[in-house]
């Protein structure tokens, strides 16, 4: 088993143009493994001293639990592209003579199978160990990989693991497990339907009441005027759908849907792509719990607590609320009467009838907010290149 011959060509096309000379690669646990060989084979070179390979295996144990198995989900173009980022990112610190591998297995692996390989080869054996551990850990803790524990008794577990559990996310778990012990202890602080926002600097306030809410994150896929995909753009050391939907529940959503064709994140494929963000509502609500739902597109990387807090406080009675001249993010009341709205606007009686999610809001009669300046910035969005390498860091 070789990686998929586009992500190999890919690397090869990169390495013109790039002082990196990298392969990465995806496999299939169905038909073959990562493969010590081939990284060996690669990283080799007669002028280098120094070759190191990390090879993460399957244990028999985690925990305290006897395991049987463990099974890998990953988004292979979005994986290799980390992967090749890391690459760049590694070499820019050990220098245009490193050659490095990585290849990562997905689908379901057995105790002493093969998860992954690493390697790098450097003139000196001090660069190759530092490169080779410094591409290993950006790979567990920054790639969106999932991962899913099989025990002998039978039962399951998905894993938090290295990739979704970074040191920000892992301190407002620990952070929220303090702020439920605290409730726990005073139940009089408890209001039925509502509950205060995550404790975390940065999010929502403790003191504020909010609904029980969940978020619709609207990614869409390829943008023509941006000529990517907006949502796989690096935010941060992470791909800006991770960042939002990571920064969406440690806010306080009780559940994050993705509306895009993303197998890893759980996305939903638009029905009608043509028709822009109302699609992806129709689609990423579709079958989903009545109640409220905040609408977030995935191009508005600086939305933060303020504008959240504001657009679920506000006239909460309200069936939806957006931001003057933002229609986007959107407060939505799901219920029966909504989802009526929606299949209208999505199958109009009427030619030409405006499909958009202006029209949305205004045949709901939605509550339209005021952006004080502190708050509109942080619903910039971006539309270009040039906006996005001005606009933000």
């Amino acid at each position: 088993m070789t990686a998929s011959p586009l992500n190999h060509q890919a690397s090869t096309s990169e390495q013109a143009v790039s002082p990196t000379s990298i392969v990465v690669g995806v496999c299939d646990a169905a038909t073959g493994l990562p493969c010590v060989e081939r990284a060996l084979d690669f990283v080799s070179d007669p002028g280098f001293g120094g070759i190191a390979v990390f090879v993460g295996k399957i244990r028999n144990a985690n925990v305290g639990r006897d395991v049987t198995g463990v099974s890998y989900d990953l988004f292979a173009p979005l994986a290799n592209n980390l992967f090749r980022q890391f690459g760049d990112e590694v070499a820019a610190e050990f220098g245009p003579r490193t050659r490095l591998f990585v290849e990562h297995a997905t689908g379901r692996l057995a105790v002493g199978d093969v998860a992954v390989v690493v390697a790098a080869g450097t003139p000196h054996r001090d660069e190759a160990f530092r490169a080779c551990r410094a591409l290993i850990e950006a790979v567990k803790h920054r790639a969106p990989i999932w991962k899913q524990e099989h025990y002998v008794d039978g039962s399951s577990v998905w894993s938090e693991g290295c990739s979704l559990c970074g040191q920000e996310v892992a301190e407002a778990h620990r952070l929220e497990r303090r702020r439920r012990a605290r409730r726990d202890a005073h139940p009089r602080r408890r209001s039925g339907g509502t509950r205060p926002g995550l404790t975390v600097r940065g999010t929502l306030r403790e003191s504020a009441a909010l609904p029980t809410w969940r978020a619709l994150l609207l990614a869409g896929g390829r943008s023509t005027r941006m000529g990517r995909d907006k949502a796989l753009l690096d935010w941060r050391g992470q791909p800006l759908l991770t960042a939002l939907r990571d920064r969406l529940q440690r806010y306080g959503a009780a559940s994050v849907r993705v509306s895009g064709d993303y197998p890893a994140f759980g996305g939903i494929p638009d029905d009608a792509p043509g028709l822009g963000p109302l699609a992806g509502i129709d689609a990423g609500l579709r079958g989903a719990e009545d109640g409220v739902w905040l609408i977030v597109p995935v191009d508005m990387p600086a939305l933060g607590a303020a504008q959240i807090e504001t657009l679920l406080g506000t006239r909460p009675e309200s069936t939806a609320a957006c931001f003057t001249d933002h229609a986007l993010p959107l407060r939505l009341r799901l219920d029966f009467s909504a989802r009526q709205v929606l299949a209208r606007l999505m199958h109009p009686s009427t030619p030409g009838q405006q499909r958009s999610c202006r029209a949305l809001h205004a045949a709901l009669d939605g509550t339209t907010i005021d952006a004080a300046p502190d708050l509109a910035v942080g619903l910039r969005s971006f539309n270009t290149p040039v906006e996005w390498a001005e606009g933000w860091p």
